[in-house]
């Protein structure tokens, strides 16, 4: 990849705030693509990433209806 096309290239989960000459802000397009850098999603393929996302979300319903079951108040 030659310098020009370097510079025209933009990844899809990059939002205006990360981009060079943006100021950054904290919002969600910030908070998603700092979960797609720990979590190495930005290697993944379309269908890996949302089948990884349908995971986690499973996950975190599984764990907050556990939670709400066990340390539910009367």
């Amino acid at each position: 990849m030659n310098k020009e096309e370097e510079l025209q290239y933009k990844p899809k989960f990059f939002t205006k705030s990360v981009q060079k000459g943006h100021k950054q802000t904290r919002g969600p397009g910030w908070y998603y693509l700092q979960y797609c850098l720990v979590t190495g999603l930005y290697m993944l393929e379309p269908w890996e990433r949302a089948l990884f996302n349908a995971f986690v979300v499973a996950l975190m319903v599984a764990v907050g209806a556990l939670t709400f079951s066990v340390f539910r108040f009367h």
